[in-house]
């Protein structure tokens, strides 16, 4: 760059010393913020929540070591419940299953899904009298569905 002059020789260095801080900048500036940044953020990653008391586990009240006991309890009672629940489930669909109740409408529900799924007649029905059910029973219900649909 040629500006003649004076005036061009302080254009000439302004525009070097502009290269060069901006050369700085890119070199020496970036990468350093860029390092101090993932410094932060891998610190701020592993520093555990909660006060501190000694060797950097947190510090819990007894307040929220009974909250945690009893929110555990209460899992646990769930958990229980719902095994009960299954269990006595089961027991009634056997019950119903031996006096030979079983529920028609869940069956041609059963049906009605399974074709829908792609499955012809023929595997519904081997499937069902595999499971116990008699052959009256589902030959009674793919006509209900056939009499739905």
């Amino acid at each position: 760059m040629n500006f003649g002059g004076l005036k061009g020789i302080y254009m000439e260095i302004g525009f070097c010393l502009l290269a060069i801080l901006f050369y700085g900048i890119v070199t020496f500036i970036l990468p350093l913020a860029a390092i101090a940044g993932l410094v932060f953020v891998i610190i701020k990653l592993f520093k555990k929540p909660g006060k501190s008391g000694g060797g950097g586990r947190p510090v819990r009240s007894e307040a929220e070591l009974a909250a945690e006991a009893a929110m555990a309890n209460v899992i646990e009672e769930a958990e229980s419940m719902e095994a009960i629940a299954r269990r006595k489930r089961h027991e009634l669909a056997e019950a119903m299953k031996a006096k030979g109740r079983l529920d028609r409408l869940a069956l041609v529900y059963y049906i009605e899904s399974a074709l829908k799924s792609g499955l012809d007649r023929a595997a519904i029905a081997a499937a069902l009298k595999a499971k116990g059910w008699p052959d009256p029973e589902v030959e009674s219900a793919f006509s209900s569905y056939s009499g739905l649909a």
